[in-house]
């Protein structure tokens, strides 16, 4: 336990000590990657510029061990936010394993709601609230996202009295949830429901899918615009995923633009449009896990 921890303590700070080399003098210097750090919205938390995608970890294909491992490699490689969901299989549950021993105020916890009535009231809010944070083994978490929320019926519902929000300010006010956000956007419809719950100035993130083709969220008086007005945090998902119709959804389908541009043009594109913040590819293996951190990685910095 304590070498575990000696380990943890050296990599806190997001930095991963990539090589080491001797100078023509003969002084040792370490050389060092440092993992992008941006500021979420109005959240004002520095959250790593890659963050983890928590689709694929959650599968039945993969024992619980192996997952943990997967997600305390991404923990160790500069990962500091960290996106889940009740509906991705033991996603929650996993990630609440991965995080003991680590400084739970370093990590940016992210999970969500969905409303399996389609009425999004408070009641079923609160009551998933109370089972993420159960699975999570957290007493915080630090953003809850409205998840499928779909058209402006779904929006309407939300705010409404009684709605989903009421449920989740009152978490908010207990101290069991920090931020709120709503996702969507895997078509232009919902990008649009989307741009009206940030005028709304009741979420602090969006998630909308943007990759290398299927750019619309950064469109004049879109997403990203939007966002920058109201210091929305914008996390984008799915990267490296084709728009419907897709060719497997899960699996390849998480990656399938990989075969075409590769992970370090498909990642690069999203980090360096101007208003992403953190960007969550879906990981499910270690290579993968390695791959996509590196794109977050800052010049190396050499220390003697």
């Amino acid at each position: 336990m304590a070498k575990e921890c000696c380990r943890r303590d050296f990599l806190k700070g997001a930095v991963f000590t990539a090589a080491a080399f001797m100078t023509g003098k003969g002084s040792a210097f370490a050389v060092q990657k440092v993992m992008e750090k941006r500021k979420l919205g109005r959240t004002g938390w520095k959250v790593s510029v890659v963050g983890y995608g928590g689709g694929p970890i959650g599968g039945m294909r993969m024992s619980d061990e192996m997952a943990v491992g997967i997600l305390r490699l991404a923990i160790d490689r500069g990962v500091n936010f960290f996106d889940v969901a009740p509906t991705y299989g033991r996603s929650e549950i996993r990630l609440g394993k991965a995080i003991q021993g680590y400084p739970r105020k370093s990590l940016f916890l992210a999970t969500k709601i969905e409303s399996a009535s389609g009425e999004w009231t408070a009641k079923e809010a609160t009551d998933l609230i109370h089972q993420s944070l159960d699975r999570l083994q957290v007493d915080t978490i630090d953003l809850i996202q409205f998840h499928g929320v779909g058209g402006r019926e779904g929006l309407k519902k939300i705010l409404s009295p009684g709605g989903g929000l009421e449920g989740v300010r009152k978490a908010q006010q207990k101290g069991r949830v920090r931020f709120v956000g709503i996702t969507g956007g895997h078509h232009p419809r919902e990008l649009e429901v989307m741009v009206e719950a940030i005028e709304t100035d009741e979420f602090d993130t969006v998630m909308p899918s943007y990759n290398i083709e299927f750019t619309e969220a950064s469109n004049e008086g879109g997403v990203f615009e939007t966002a920058d007005k109201h210091r929305v945090g914008v996390i984008i998902k799915k990267p490296f995923t084709q728009q419907p119709p897709l060719p497997r959804w899960f699996g390849g389908g998480y990656r399938s633009l990989i075969p075409d541009y590769g992970v370090e043009k498909c990642m690069h594109f999203v980090i360096r449009s101007p208003g992403v913040h953190v960007v969550i590819p879906g990981m499910h293996t270690m290579e993968h896990v390695e791959q996509d951190t590196a794109c977050g990685y800052t010049a190396p910095i050499f220390l003697p």
